[in-house]
């Protein structure tokens, strides 16, 4: 007999634009099969989800479900687990939902995930929508099994009942130290970047330079680029593009992608270049000669994805001045910093003007995000917590 690999059940979800593409792209095949239905995902997605079942899938078993995705859950109960055994309906009574659902009914969104976790018998449970999972599902699921839970949050939690979990990890500290203050396992790893991505883009070019027969790879298109949201906790963000887009200076340099385009102002709509996801997002940012991040109004942190995505696709960063920054990124060296909105202004007018410059940092940058920052060398982490939650 061979040596029984370890289960993971990795509980993912889809941002909505997400989840359209991939929904469509799982109705064209005739038949389902779960690991055909993960490669999908995979090839669409690439972020800390993808990677953990990407880089997990050498020491574990990974099966990967798709919690909020309908129309792929209830084919996977109608082709897997079509009967609702008792045991099941009693438990479902017991359960509250931890927030309203914004998809699917509660009752078959907790139903299924019941059903996938019987039917699987994982040893670990990884929950990335730890807001949405109810706290009594993972009550019931650890007084029923031995199995041990993981929770994850790439942010500030509106509310976590942190107790439940085996163990938790996040890229923002202060939801760390929050779960911590809990007692429970917690483990600050930061975001990080998929290299994959460059060899997408690179083929992505190759098709642009055939249809134009010419060599576009290292032709910039945006002179500033702010890719993003503006939800209600990024109300410095807005004011920060707000502040820019009134310099006359960047009347034709300022490029704005955003799916919160009902929160742009009348003054940002002439910026506005629209939505982007997927490869098309990450293509933007190639073609960007200075990306502009923030953070929004979080405690101060830095955390998010646009820190590694940017740097790792190789083009030039400036980014809030947070506590942590630099043990990321070298400001001046790997990426550029700013503290107010004058000086983030002032630093993009200097490295527009200076070519030489932007390009020797954003190649430090990605130099440093490629050999310190990518999925790969944070998977070791995310197999540790593993270990050492079931050794």
């Amino acid at each position: 007999m061979g040596i029984q690999v370890m289960k993971v059940l990795l509980i993912r979800d889809f941002y909505s634009e997400q989840k359209n593409k991939f929904e469509k792209a799982v109705e064209k095949e005739k038949i389902f099969n779960p690991e055909k239905i993960k490669q999908i995902a995979n090839e669409l997605i690439f972020d800390i989800q993808r990677a953990i079942s990407v880089y997990l899938a050498d020491e574990f078993e990974v099966i990967d479900i798709f919690s909020n995705c309908e129309k792929v859950q209830k084919k996977w109960e109608k082709d897997f687990f079509p009967s609702t055994p008792s045991f099941i309906s009693k438990t479902l009574r017991k359960i509250k939902p931890a927030v309203s659902l914004d998809f699917y009914s509660q009752e078959d969104f907790y139903r299924i995930l019941l059903k996938q976790v019987v039917f699987y018998s994982p040893e670990v449970i990884i929950v990335f929508p730890s807001e949405f999972i109810s706290s009594e599902l993972i009550k019931v699921i650890k007084e029923k099994t031995k199995i041990k839970v993981i929770g994850y949050h790439g942010a500030t939690p509106r509310k976590i009942d942190f107790s439940v979990y085996d163990a938790f990890f996040s890229p923002f500290l202060p939801t760390v130290l929050k779960a911590k203050a809990g007692r429970t396992k917690a483990e600050y790893i930061p975001l990080a970047f998929e290299p994959a991505i460059l060899e997408k883009l690179k083929e992505k070019y190759e098709l642009k330079k055939e249809k134009s027969k010419q060599n576009q790879e290292d032709e910039k298109i945006f002179d500033v680029v702010f890719i993003g949201s503006f939800h209600m906790v990024h109300s410095s963000r807005k004011k920060l593009i707000e502040e820019i887009s009134k310099d006359r200076y960047f009347d034709d340099k300022l490029h704005i992608f955003s799916q919160s385009h009902y929160a742009i102002s009348e003054n940002l709509r002439k910026f506005y270049r629209g939505k982007a996801f997927g490869l098309e997002y990450y293509f933007i940012i190639s073609k960007s000669k200075i990306v502009i991040n923030h953070h929004g109004d979080i405690l101060p942190w830095a955390h998010n994805l646009r820190l590694f995505e940017t740097t790792g696709i190789g083009s030039f960063l400036i980014t809030d001045n947070l506590p942590n920054i630099s043990e990321l990124f070298l400001p001046k060296k790997e990426i550029e910093t700013f503290s107010d909105i004058q000086e983030c202004i002032r630093k993009i007018k200097f490295y527009l003007e200076n070519e030489d410059k932007r390009k020797e940092i954003a190649k430090s940058g990605q130099m440093r995000t490629l050999k310190e920052h990518t999925y790969e060398k944070r998977t070791k982490e995310y197999k540790r917590i593993i270990r050492e939650i079931t050794g």
